[in-house]
């Protein structure tokens, strides 16, 4: 990286980091309760819950953090956010990048963390996010789950 600076080697990461999250987010995997990959399952569990997801990135300079949120509760002009605590950790505003928005980054607003849980709820002034689907009930051993977001980043 030689003479660059600071500024053009931290969009460089950024830029980087976003590739391989979205990546990541392209190859999410379903599999039967038989063991096979089922492509059409995942493509369609993938495309309900894409819209409910975003990266997020907290912190400033050289300490940032990054990770997935995914929306559980939209109302109004306001969409409520679920990460860990360790993502966003002392940072009051972190930016999130929403996939039902992919145009622009939103700053949000850290509502509520867990105290003995590594959980933050954060609010983001947009009101048309679609809030994930969870399943009612615990799944069953061999049963087919979908996972996304931004891992290892």
């Amino acid at each position: 990286m030689g003479n660059e600076a600071p500024r053009t080697i931290h969009a460089k990461r950024c830029a980087r980091a976003l590739f391989a999250a979205l990546l990541i987010l392209a190859s999410v995997a379903l599999a039967s309760t038989q063991g096979r990959a089922d492509e059409s399952s995942a493509t369609a569990v993938f495309a309900s819950m894409k819209p409910s997801l975003a990266f997020v990135v907290s912190g400033s300079g050289k300490s940032l953090s990054f990770g997935t949120a995914f929306c559980v509760a939209s109302y109004g002009d306001t969409s409520i956010f679920l990460t860990n605590r360790h993502v966003v950790g002392k940072d009051n505003a972190p930016r999130l990048l929403l996939m039902a928005h992919p145009d622009r980054v939103q700053t949000g607003t850290i509502i509520r963390e867990g105290s003995d849980l590594d959980v933050a709820l954060i609010a983001v002034p947009v009101g048309d996010v679609p809030p994930v689907g969870l399943a009612p009930d615990t799944p069953s051993e061999g049963q087919g789950i979908a996972v996304a977001g931004f891992p290892a980043i």
